[in-house]
């Protein structure tokens, strides 16, 4: 049981580092900056830039979801609610042996 809690404490204080945030960013300005030049023709396919565009920033929002467990689309909610009912079940076990 204290493994698992290390490792739980260990997970939630776990954060992507900066330097990797402002890599990602860099990247997603670079691939913008690198399909806007590549359309030099008037007629732009948007069907292509908005793919790109909505794939660029599903990709952020996941990446940041991920980074903070305890809140988001992907949280561990009931993960934290398995361990709050064997609080509650060993506390209801010692009253019981009292």
């Amino acid at each position: 049981m204290t493994d698992a809690m290390g490792s739980r404490e260990e997970a939630r204080t776990a954060h992507v580092p900066e330097s990797i945030l402002w890599l990602l960013f860099t990247l997603c300005l670079a691939g913008s900056f690198i399909v806007g030049y590549a359309s030099k023709s008037k007629k732009a396919d948007w069907i292509i830039l908005l793919s790109y565009s909505l794939i660029t920033v599903m990709t952020i929002y996941v990446i940041l979801d991920l980074d903070q467990p305890r809140s988001g689309v992907i949280n561990t909610r009931s993960t934290h609610q398995n361990m709050y009912n064997l609080l509650n079940s060993f506390q209801e076990n010692a009253i019981e042996n009292k």
